[in-house]
């Protein structure tokens, strides 16, 4: 647009100025002249049009995690592999928090051949209940999968770990996980976040179970492991929580949702499908408060019957909070649509 407004202008200018040399005889010189003044034009405007050429560009288009260069530059940047998801870890054990910018989620995630992983960010050292360590390096960001299914998670985890570290006013939505499994020989792991605290967690389905072999007294699995004022909204839990086997000592304390939300957190319109092990578990979460949200065990036990999740009675419930509100339309049923 900037080359079609200038450059017209200046062909009528420079052929008004060739008619006059004309007028005088001397074409071979307005020729010349012609060719100087069109060249010092093009050497005027050149840097003009690059700056807004390049401008144009970048609000069109957003960075990769991997150009940390650009952090100071742009609010939004785009993960499209795993690769570029370990990087996105690195910057932000690097101490770039992303608060206040945007990481996009841009293709599907296979995590095929990652046995285990880093995680993004850290805890810090001498992490005491729900509060994070020394020197610990939160995610404050927001994390938009867009709806990318993350595949073929199937890791081994140590204790205390999960795809996120620590998350502090951070938003974590839109990721679908296909099967797979985080299981442990160790306690406390989760899916998503080790410590949630003052975050938002929503619009997840997950069919990754979180297992582990040991029979510590206290287990702590779940999609979170700790939640601290956090909000979970809108998640969908195929998987399996815990350990299977039973142990005489053995005190499992995981949540289908949050394994510990301290009494702080909310979870509201969710739905738990897989078994989450453990007769001091919370099938849907432990130490939250809990509404408009529903699970289903194997033996067909839970707060919903097999009858009523299978016939969209359990969307319609969510949808509508049982009947007392205008139908949000964000739950369905493939059965009954």
């Amino acid at each position: 647009p900037i080359l079609k407004r200038i450059i017209p202008d200046r062909i009528i200018g420079e052929n008004n100025m060739m008619t006059n040399w004309k007028a005088m005889g001397k074409r071979f010189l307005s020729l010349m002249m012609a060719f100087a003044m069109i060249l010092s034009v093009v050497q005027a405007i050149s840097p003009a049009v690059l700056v807004n050429a390049a401008e144009e560009t970048q609000s069109d288009t957003y960075p990769s995690i991997t150009e940390v260069d650009q952090y100071d530059n742009y609010d939004t940047f785009t993960i499209a592999t795993v690769e570029e998801f370990v990087t996105f870890g690195a910057n932000v054990n690097a101490g770039y928090t992303y608060e206040g910018k945007t990481v996009l989620v841009t293709a599907d995630l296979d995590f095929s051949g990652y046995a285990t992983l880093d995680m993004v960010g850290s805890y810090g050292a001498g992490i005491s209940g729900g509060n994070a360590g020394a020197n610990n390096k939160p995610f404050k960001g927001h994390f938009d999968g867009q709806l990318h299914h993350f595949k073929n998670i199937n890791m081994t985890m140590e204790a205390c770990t999960a795809l996120f570290a620590y998350t502090e006013g951070a938003t974590i939505e839109n990721i679908i996980f296909d099967e797979g499994t985080m299981s442990t020989t160790s306690v406390q792991v989760a899916l998503l976040v080790f410590l949630a605290r003052n975050s938002t967690i929503r619009n997840i389905e997950t069919h990754v179970s979180v297992l582990t072999s040991s029979t510590a007294s206290t287990a702590n699995l779940g999609l979170v492991v700790n939640g601290v004022s956090t909000t979970f909204q809108a998640i969908v839990n195929y998987g399996n929580v815990g350990c299977a086997e039973t142990n005489s000592t053995q005190k499992q304390e995981n949540g289908g949702i949050v394994a510990w939300g301290r009494n702080t957190c909310k979870i509201d319109t969710c739905y738990i499908a897989g078994e989450v092990y453990g007769t001091n578990s919370g099938k849907i979460g432990r130490g939250a408060t809990i509404t408009n949200s529903y699970y289903l065990t194997a033996n067909d036990t839970g707060t919903i019957s097999k009858a009523d999740f299978t016939s969209g009675a359990a969307a319609w419930n969510m949808n509508t909070l049982s009947g007392t509100q205008e139908n949000s339309g964000l739950w369905s049923n493939t059965e009954t649509g």
